[in-house]
């Protein structure tokens, strides 16, 4: 390596030199140093000529700005300008070719770099390109569209002059314009411009120009076309102004136009009496096809004429058949609906109903529920049906459940088939009440017939009830299904199916009670219907029962005391009810319900109040894992500990972080003992990988455990104070001795893995 390479650490290419000379050159320009930018551009030049356009140099050349001019060396640097796409230099470049400035004078290259300036939109090449245009357009006309468009470009541009020329030359048609053409000829090149034919490009402008000019001398097919351009543009009263002039000239199409915007509201006001004298107009001038748009426009008088003598019936099927568009005829909802209507004012009274359907079809809401309104107050249920949802859904109507379910149950007591779903499905919890009182104002038959029906399923109610958590009725409905029972000579085999949904409904309405605010008055309700059961439930409803009777029993397990089950008229011991929750969890896990299996495999493990079965548990745990988060915890601990005859850090790992995941734990998830010292014991197999990436797991979970609980947790205090002790924790606020402090305080509180910790750490 040379002593230059040390001293000079950036070789400059020529590439670099010239883009550097090309900026301080055009800095000069710009302060008007034109000598010195005229130095540095050739310099520039010298190095690298493609880094730049060098248009400023051109400039100085032709101005003899800074050096002397030459005409050339413009021409040359103007040319490299142009075929960098400097717009500017390609106009300049057709200025020097059609003057000879610099180079031979050549017109073709002259217009081939006039055509490239002006398609990069360079105004002042539009402009002169439409000047040369123009006056080619004397001899070939379809140039008159491009120079239409490039003299507008430029004049939208606020070129003045380009603006002066598009007043002049595309005003109104002058009679020099003419030059001999007749109104015919006029006409035709207006045609040829409105469609793009014969060599003409599709230019409205040009074609109004030729149509007004026409229609200066009354040519009554030039103001038709006028106005249909005129509706293309959507400036349709110009057009109908248009149209009438055509149609007072005598032209029949205009006249046909101008009925169907009359009829339609389009330009002037709806008019359908003046749209039926247009077309009468155009048939006395032969138009062929007025009887077909009079029956489209006015189907009414035809719909009329033919239905006399028919009967309703005969009616309601050409209503049917034009509404399907069958047996040959073409679909038509239009005229469907009046036949309906006369059908319906017939005395048939369904065909409002499909007068109704008719409309609504063609999106006539407000008149179809006119139709169906009709209907209804004639007595038609279907009427009554379709109103409902009308008001239901705001359907040519104001938007009004109350209305709605008015006229679903009037189509109810009427025996309308479907009234009742769709009460059900507009105000559920409504029906749902007015079902569980027809219930039990019926009860005896509904337990006659066994609940076979849905219309007495006392049962399936309850549960809806049950699940939409409507208590109240739910209760009143079961208390009176299990008094009538009780009452009723030889019972009912469903007798502890209802008494099992009458316990879940106090065990799911929760503590106290509306009349007496006693403590406790729904779970001790819930209890003594289950001790009814007690440890034989024989009822039909298999898994469902015995998983609810678990979890009544289950609770009065766990708040034993609280709730003062033993001051009970008729209890047992705290352990009775332990193993009854055990007994019903474990046929409810038969059943696939799967926190059963969880709250079985939990007593399997810890041996309460059955046996530990490490295997069983496990067994159950893997089926449940996919629906119970809880059971990856369990998992991971049988992994984990080496009691459970499984250890497999690995596999406990996994579990574990599937775990964290499922719970949210990182996230806002809540913790509960047994996943808190999964996280713990997860956090013991990071540490144990002794990487920097996975003590920053670590940290982060038993962090979580310390901040959730709000005091002191003995495993997470071990492992934590474990981690400050070693250097491990990422975490500025503690000490050496705050770490040694958090281990012997979960020492003292007997934590083995504290233990264990203290010894490897020596102290």
């Amino acid at each position: 390596m040379g002593t230059s390479d040390f001293t000079n650490p950036y070789n400059e290419t020529n590439a670099d030199a010239a883009k550097r000379l090309y900026t301080s050159a055009t800095q000069k320009y710009d302060l008007k140093d034109y000598a010195e930018a005229v130095r540095l551009y050739e310099q520039a030049w010298q190095k690298a000529p493609y880094v730049g356009t060098f248009h400023n140099l051109a400039l100085c050349y032709y101005h003899g700005w800074g050096t002397a001019k030459n005409a050339m060396r413009c021409h040359d640097l103007t040319f490299h300008a142009a075929r960098m796409n400097d717009a500017q230099s390609m106009y300049n470049l057709a200025s020097f070719y059609s003057s000879g400035f610099g180079c031979e004078a050549n017109p073709k290259n002259a217009r081939y770099w006039l055509e490239q300036a002006a398609n990069k939109g360079y105004i002042p090449a539009r402009y002169t390109l439409a000047v040369k245009q123009h006056a080619e357009a004397q001899a070939n006309p379809p140039l008159l569209h491009f120079c239409y468009r490039n003299l507008k470009a430029a004049a939208d541009n606020d070129h003045e002059k380009a603006q002066r020329l598009m007043a002049e030359w595309f005003g109104p048609m002058t009679e020099e314009e003419w030059q001999g053409m007749t109104t015919i000829d006029m006409f035709n090149r207006g045609c040829n411009w409105t469609n793009g034919t014969n060599g003409y490009n599709q230019n409205y402008v040009l074609a109004l120009r030729c149509y007004y000019a026409a229609a200066s001398r009354d040519y009554d097919g030039a103001w038709c076309n006028i106005g249909w351009i005129l509706a293309e543009q959507d400036r349709m009263s110009e057009a109908n102004e248009a149209y009438l002039k055509a149609a007072n000239l005598g032209n029949k199409i205009a006249m046909v136009n101008l009925a169907n915007n009359l009829f339609y509201g389009r330009g002037w006001a709806k008019d359908e009496d003046g749209a039926r004298q247009f077309l009468l107009m155009a048939k006395s001038h032969g138009y062929e096809g007025f009887d077909e748009i009079m029956a489209g426009y006015f189907p009414e008088d035809e719909v009329d004429r033919q239905a006399e003598g028919m009967t309703p019936y005969q009616m309601v099927r050409r209503g049917w058949t034009l509404m399907e568009g069958r047996d040959g005829e073409a679909r038509n909802l239009r005229v469907a609906a009046l036949w309906f209507d006369r059908a319906a004012r017939n005395g048939y009274d369904d065909a409002w109903v499909y007068r109704g359907r008719a409309l609504a079809l063609q999106g006539l809401h407000d008149q179809a529920f006119a139709a169906y309104r009709e209907g209804a107050d004639q007595g038609n249920i279907d009427c009554m049906g379709i109103l409902g949802r009308c008001y239901a859904k705001g359907l040519g109507c104001e938007q009004d459940k109350g209305r709605a379910m008015d006229w679903w149950d009037k189509a109810y007591h009427r025996f309308h088939p479907r009234a009742g779903k769709m009460m059900t499905k507009l105000c559920p919890v409504a029906a749902r009440k007015r079902m569980a009182q027809y219930m039990i104002d019926n009860m005896k038959m509904c337990i006659d017939l066994d609940f076979r029906f849905d219309d007495v399923n006392v049962r399936k109610l309850a549960d809806e009830l049950i699940d939409h958590e409507e208590y109240d009725t739910a209760r009143t409905l079961l208390r009176r299904c299990v008094s009538t029972i009780a009452n009723n000579v030889g019972g009912s085999d469903l007798y502890e199916d209802v008494l099992v949904q009458l316990a879940w409904v106090y065990f799911m309405d929760g503590k106290g009670d509306d009349n007496y605010n006693a403590p406790y008055y729904n779970t001790r309700a819930a209890h003594d219907i289950a001790i009814l059961i007690g440890n034989d439930y024989r009822g039909s409803d298999r898994g469902k029962a015995e998983f609810r009777l678990a979890n009544i029993f289950d609770e009065c397990f766990a708040n034993y005391e609280d709730y003062e089950i033993g001051q009970l008229e008729e209890h047992f011991s705290q352990d009775w009810y332990n193993r009854r929750a055990y007994h019903y969890f474990a046929i409810a896990a038969e059943h696939g319900y799967y926190y059963a299996m969880f709250r079985q495999a939990v007593a399997l493990i810890y041996g309460l109040p059955v046996a530990e079965d490490y295997d069983k548990a496990y067994e159950l745990l893997c089926r449940c894992q996919e629906y119970q988060p809880r059971a990856l915890a369990l998992l991971g601990l049988m992994h984990f500990d080496p009691k459970y005859g499984r250890q497999d850090y690995q596999q406990a790992r996994e579990y574990y972080e599937d775990m964290v995941e499922e719970l949210d734990i990182e996230g806002n998830g809540a913790l509960t003992v047994r996943t808190s010292m999964a996280c713990v014991n997860l956090a013991d197999i990071y540490i144990g990988l002794n990487t920097y990436a996975y003590d920053r797991k670590a940290q982060q979970l038993l962090e979580i455990v310390r901040d959730y609980h709000g005091y002191p947790h003995a495993d997470a205090d071990a492992l934590y104070g474990y981690m400050i002790v070693q250097g491990r924790c990422d975490n500025g606020r503690y000490s050496y001795d705050d770490g040694v402090e958090m281990m012997r305080r979960a020492y003292r509180q007997h934590d083995d893995r504290a233990a264990k910790l203290l010894r490897k750490c020596g102290l």
